[in-house]
């Protein structure tokens, strides 16, 4: 995989391919834990979830803000509410500071052209899903086909892409 393989990709396929990422790393690293709440969560970012929300959770859900304090009460949450600290607790506690990682990259993913339009090819919003891919490599987590993506392209919605159903992509929520 080169990176002119994500030149024809919207910004909405390079997330979902991201999310694609995560959701391989999490079932390598932790084959024992059920991601299915985390990634019904995250997955709605490509079909119309705001991104300021999808980044939301991300930053709250990140294992090192989320076990900062040993209490809900403790914590500053803005998209996290009480029910959901509950219900993510068991599955976010069991996770390293790994996770943190990606996490950030998918926070970068979604901000890298935030309030402006999206100039072909996007280069820097690469550079973030190879990020993440040397992370799948250096783990031995397999790596997504590109091609799972292809049908978003950066044609669409002046590079941002059409939405659509990603959960049709997850291999956790299948």
């Amino acid at each position: 995989m080169i990176k002119k393989d994500f030149y024809n990709i919207s910004m909405n396929g390079r997330l979902a391919y991201q999310l694609m990422c995560l959701e391989r790393y999490l079932l390598t690293k932790y084959p024992d834990n059920n991601f299915q709440e985390l990634m019904k969560l995250l997955w709605p970012a490509t079909n119309g979830m705001f991104w300021d929300k999808f980044v939301g959770y991300v930053i709250e859900l990140s294992p090192s803000y989320f076990m900062e304090f040993d209490s809900y009460e403790k914590q500053i949450w803005h998209d996290v509410s009480k029910e959901l600290y509950d219900k993510m607790k068991p599955t976010i506690s069991t996770l390293g500071s790994d996770i943190d990682e990606l996490f950030e990259l998918l926070k970068d993913q979604a901000y890298v052209f935030e309030g402006t339009g999206v100039q072909k090819p996007g280069i820097e919003s690469i550079n973030i899903i190879f990020e993440t891919i040397k992370i799948l490599k250096d783990n031995n987590a397999p790596i997504p086909d590109v091609k799972d993506v292809a049908f978003s392209t950066i044609d669409q919605f002046r590079g941002w892409g059409d939405k659509f159903d990603g959960t049709k992509l997850s291999v956790i929520l299948k």
